[in-house]
């Protein structure tokens, strides 16, 4: 049964060379997880240190941001359906600069006025387990 741990590594796994290079400096750049436990991490290892900092589908979240920023579209969208089949609520609207940080997930006000419209995050595959509010 596949894993969400298991469609990280997939994806990384198609990051070769310096492209793996430049997601650990996207990751470094959040500033979450230690330079020298990230520096010669490999695909599995960046892979535990995200599950252990950001938990399973927050590392989902964030590996889906970093991907995108880094225009690895196709890479990004078969973990995108990859963390759907696995039960993971994927939050495809947050910039990357968001993902991790407290109050960064889970949260959102937004409104308009009467006839306006509001451009909202999409969030896809989720499982809601309190009280959630549409107005």
């Amino acid at each position: 049964m596949a894993t969400v741990q298991s469609a990280l590594r997939d994806a990384l796994d198609n990051l070769r060379g310096a492209d793996l290079k430049r997601f650990r400096s996207h990751l470094l750049d959040k500033g979450d997880i230690a330079r020298g436990r990230l520096e010669k991490a490999d695909a599995d290892d960046i892979v535990e240190l995200m599950v252990d900092k950001y938990k399973k589908d927050r590392a989902g979240t964030v590996t889906l941001a970093i991907l995108r920023d880094m225009k690895e579209n196709d890479i990004a969208e078969g973990l995108e359906n990859a963390l759907r089949e696995v039960g993971v609520c994927v939050d495809t609207g947050l910039p990357s600069a968001q993902l991790g940080q407290p109050g960064g997930q889970g949260s959102a006000h937004m409104s308009a006025q009467s006839g306006g419209s509001v451009k909202a995050h999409t969030i896809a595959g989720c499982k809601f387990d309190g009280p959630v509010t549409f107005s």
